[in-house]
């Protein structure tokens, strides 16, 4: 991960936690539950305040949330201490083993990633699933290849051909992708993917 987007998550984590406890990914949610093999266990990669995770497993799908800011687990274990989250990083999630879960999601982390780390980053979503299994992530729209935030945190930008690239070199296949609004922030715009890994 960027690092001074590590450090802001980690100086900014009570805030941040309580920002996005506010709003609910509507659009995201429809899409799980189409797309996520019903029942199944699932890892949500960044899972940052512990909110998908929450309502993951109160959907019924047994669900680890990792994410690489100890203070952000910690606001996470505070707020829902029946979830189970532990610290893992992108893009390599050397704490999580090959072929583990039928089901993944990665909202809103792959973008704080430089260019550079996306490929090893998919490649390493797509090894810790199951062939077969489902990755969903979302990324923020942005005009730029990159640009970071007065608070320093960084934002890529993920084009379509990149993208399908990405994709490819993962053996992954592009099921759906998707722009929508921000529920609270209708000036932001989200990508939101849905990619199977291939059983072959």
């Amino acid at each position: 991960m960027d690092p001074q987007t590590l450090h802001t998550y980690h100086t900014n984590a009570e805030r941040l936690c309580q920002q996005y406890r506010r709003t609910a990914p509507a659009s995201l949610y429809q899409l799980i539950q189409r797309f996520f093999q019903p029942g199944q266990p699932t890892a949500d990669i960044g899972c940052g305040s512990g909110r998908d995770v929450a309502w993951l497993v109160q959907q019924g799908y047994p669900t680890t949330g990792y994410d690489a800011v100890t203070a952000m687990l910690t606001q996470a274990r505070h707020t829902y201490p029946h979830i189970i989250v532990q610290q893992a990083q992108l893009p390599y999630l050397s704490t999580i083993a090959s072929q583990t879960y039928p089901n993944v999601l990665c909202n809103a982390t792959l973008m704080h990633l430089p260019t550079q780390m996306l490929a090893p980053a998919l490649a390493n979503l797509a090894r810790i699933l199951q062939p077969g299994g489902r990755l969903i992530y979302s990324y923020r729209h942005s005009t730029a290849p990159t640009e970071r935030e007065p608070d320093g945190r960084l934002f890529t930008h993920i084009s379509s051909q990149q993208q399908h690239t990405l994709l490819a070199h993962a053996a992954l296949q592009l099921l759906t992708s998707e722009q929508q609004t921000d529920n609270q922030r209708p000036h932001i715009h989200w990508h939101i993917t849905v990619a199977q890994k291939n059983t072959t």
